[in-house]
């Protein structure tokens, strides 16, 4: 099932944005969202956003992989994704904070993709 007819929309596949696209169907409607994990230190119960973010020890690349054959069935069950998101993957590296440079501006990752 195409990925339109799952989000109820009416957009062509090619022109949602590449995280949002699944693989063909031979691969079962896999797909993934590249997305960032951050590795704390302890932080408080009661740390605002800025006290958290101060926190950040580690940042690294994680694959958020979906089922999207399974997730059909699962998403009409009203209960939860469970099948259909199996264990994410993680990149082979870590980073600090300090070696993005200018790339990490207050507690975020800020750069551009053009190009």
């Amino acid at each position: 099932m195409p990925l339109d007819v799952l989000k109820g929309c009416r957009t062509g596949f090619y022109r949602l944005p590449r995280m949002y696209r699944s693989g063909p169907r031979r691969m079962g409607w896999i797909d993934f969202e590249g997305e960032f994990a951050v590795i704390t230190g302890e932080v408080s119960m009661s740390a605002n956003p800025r006290q958290a973010a101060d926190c950040i020890r580690l940042i690294a690349l994680v694959n958020d992989w979906s089922l999207r054959r399974l997730a059909v069935v699962e998403m009409n069950t009203g209960f939860a994704w469970i099948h259909a998101k199996p264990a994410c993957t993680m990149g082979p590296v870590v980073v600090t904070p300090d070696e993005l440079g200018g790339a990490w501006v207050n507690g975020r990752g800020s750069t551009s993709a053009e190009g």
